[in-house]
């Protein structure tokens, strides 16, 4: 989801699937390695309510850039990856005057907690 003051003055129309490319950094967490680096598939942009814009990505089995988790083999283990999604604006969004257009890119990281284990003990009442 992106959101910002400037997307107030944009008109709805001109908000496309290939408004935006999106790239993805995958991380272990455990190991540290990049399990990969890739575009995605834009297949939706859409506004909210809000005036905020939800891109829609390719999701489903084997699709390339679409796997959250990787199997550890050390720990027997999958594990949720880090991913870093950067979002750059390809095309120009349309104002009331006409052309409008952001400069740049923006950088959303999604950090996944990291879960661990631990004991649980209960406490006897004396």
């Amino acid at each position: 989801m992106l959101s910002s003051r400037a997307l107030h003055g944009v008109r709805r129309a001109s908000l496309r699937p290939s408004t935006f490319a999106v790239h993805v950094r995958a991380t272990n967490p455990v190991t540290g390695e990049v399990a990969y680096e890739q575009d995605r598939v834009v297949t939706g942009a859409r506004w909210t309510p809000r005036g905020e814009v939800v891109l829609d990505l390719e999701h489903g089995w084997q699709v390339p850039g679409g796997d959250t988790l990787q199997y550890v083999g050390a720990y027997s283990r999958n594990v949720l990856l880090e991913l870093e999604h950067t979002i750059t604006q390809a095309e120009p969004l349309r104002g009331p005057a006409g052309r409008w257009s952001s400069s740049g890119s923006a950088r959303a990281v999604r950090r996944t907690p990291r879960w661990t284990r631990s004991a649980t003990t209960r406490r006897r009442r004396a």
